[in-house]
Parts: structure tokens; C-alpha cells; sequence
């Protein structure tokens, strides 16, 4: 418990990261959505709407503590816990306990599924603040963190609907696009040596004649080397919500990227697996 909490009862959660427990939780998070190390945890979490495993495990301790309140008193277990309760020790098991519900604010007194309820909410909303910082934080970033777009079109934390395509290759692809996570040039020049590194405005698309930078809208909304597959998108999206014809370009973007329609979301994802496939293949 010491490891995952501070001395004012909050989660630190930004060691969490170095848990090993939480490092396989992120693996195995990143194995579902077919991403690589380079894909930030905090988009990894996001789409999946998994809550760090620290919260699942306190969540758990507190209900130990409270079934230990219930053995009989003759069992050596009741024994060991009446033990460390009368020692009173910040250090021991019980004390960790103690000093969680003191510092969360919460009393022992209530009933047990409320007080777990109470217990979870708070550590739910220490990460989702967390979350929206972590999120949203360009310091020493002036072109912005590498979730820089995820975060126009990532509204609320909860696993994604795409996630729930029977395509691995679509839900990969798409997965990869919305995280950052891919090969276009906004990323290829990120990570070029040092002294070789391009600002954004200078990782150029080298599929297309636009002289643009290669990012996420670009890939989705411009580059002529789709333009056949887009005209296609946008003529079934237009068929089906005739409202799209009347946005601009960056809400027609951030439309497709949030949607929830199932008819949309295959058709869509299908496009971005499409057109990676094609600028793979392209050679010029």
C-alpha cells in the first residue's frame, strides 16, 4: 500500500508507471490494441478505459480488512489482526488501511458496499484529474505532447466502440492512428537524431504534391493519395447523416475519428486500414 499511496492518501500515480504489475496490465493493453512502446500509457488507458490495477487492489484490501472484522475470534488470523490493530503501527498492514480511509476522508462506519463505492470514486477521480493533466500537458513541448491530436476527438474516458470490431487489422490500424502511434511523417521526424529532427511544419507528406505536413488530418482528410477511397467515405457518410456535408473540414475530421455509429466505424476504420496499406505500397 505504501507503494502505490503518498503521505496525503493519494494515489502516486506517477510511479505507477515503474509497478510491475502495472507494467504487464500496459502490455498486455498494448497487445489488445496492436500498438507499440512508442503509443503514450495514458492514450493506452484511455482507449480501453482500463483504471490502473493499484485501484482494483485497494479496492480489494478494504474488503479483506472488513471480512477480518467478521472471523470468529478463536482463528489465528483474528488473532494476528487484533494483534496489528492493538500495535497501532502506520507501518503495519492495518495501519496502511487506517490511514487510507483517514486521509480519503471516508469512515469506517458505514456500511461495507457503500464504503467501497466511497473508496472507489475517490481513486477513480484522482486518476481521471491525473488523466486530463497528463493529457493536456505541453511543458517543454511548444509544438504540443505527442497526444497533441488524440485529445481534440478524446472526450471521455471509457473503452472505444471501434475495439469491439471482429478485424484485428482495422482495429490495429486504427488504433495506431488515434494514438500517435504510426509511421507518417509527423512521427518519423520526432524521432530522427539529434541536430536531424524536423519541426512539425517540415515532416512533409511524400505521397502527395500538397507540400503539407504528413499528421493525422492530413492522412485522413487530404492527401490526394486517398482522394478515390475518400470520395467513396464521404459519399456513404453523406447518404447516411446528410448534416456532415455541413461542417468544415477539422469537424468532419474529429466527426470520424469520435464516432459511434457501428456502420460508420467499420466503414471508416476500413478506410484508414485501406490507405495505410496503399501508402505502404506506394512508390513514389
Amino acid at each position: 500500500m505504501d507503494l502505490i499511496f503518498g503521505v496525503s492518501g493519494h494515489l502516486k500515480l506517477d510511479s505507477l508507471a515503474k509497478d510491475e504489475i502495472e507494467t504487464c496490465h500496459i502490455r498486455f493493453c498494448r497487445f489488445a490494441l496492436g500498438v507499440s512502446k512508442k503509443a503514450p500509457n495514458i492514450g493506452i488507458l484511455g482507449e480501453t478505459g482500463r483504471y490502473p490495477l493499484a485501484i482494483e487492489s485497494v479496492i480489494n484490501t478494504v474488503k479483506y480488512w472488513h471480512r477480518l472484522q467478521k472471523v470468529h475470534e478463536s482463528s489465528l488470523i483474528h488473532k494476528a489482526y487484533k494483534e496489528m490493530k492493538h500495535a497501532n503501527s502506520e507501518n503495519s498492514w492495518y495501519g496502511a488501511v487506517e490511514s487510507l480511509l483517514t486521509k480519503s476522508n471516508i469512515t469506517c462506519d458505514i456500511a461495507i458496499k457503500h464504503l467501497i463505492k466511497s473508496i472507489k470514486a475517490e481513486l477513480q477521480g484522482q486518476f481521471l484529474t491525473f488523466w486530463k493533466n497528463k493529457l493536456f500537458d505541453d511543458r517543454n513541448k511548444p509544438n504540443g505532447n505527442k497526444l497533441r491530436s488524440y485529445r481534440s476527438y478524446k472526450n471521455t474516458f471509457q473503452q472505444e466502440e471501434y475495439l469491439t470490431l471482429r478485424s484485428k487489422v482495422q482495429r490495429g490500424d486504427f488504433s495506431r492512428l488515434r494514438l500517435s502511434a504510426h509511421k507518417l511523417q509527423i512521427e518519423i521526424g520526432r524521432y530522427g537524431k539529434k541536430g536531424e529532427r524536423k519541426d512539425p511544419q517540415d515532416r512533409l507528406c511524400l505521397h502527395c504534391v500538397n507540400n503539407e505536413c504528413e499528421d493525422e488530418f492530413h492522412f485522413v482528410m487530404k492527401c490526394t493519395l486517398y482522394e478515390d477511397l475518400r470520395t467513396n467515405l464521404f459519399t456513404y457518410v453523406r447518404s447516411k447523416f446528410p448534416v456532415f456535408n455541413d461542417y468544415n473540414e477539422d469537424t468532419q475530421f474529429i466527426w470520424l475519428m469520435s464516432n459511434l455509429d457501428p456502420d460508420v466505424i467499420n466503414v471508416f476504420t476500413n478506410y484508414v486500414h485501406t490507405c495505410f496499406t496503399k501508402r505502404r505500397n506506394d512508390t513514389t
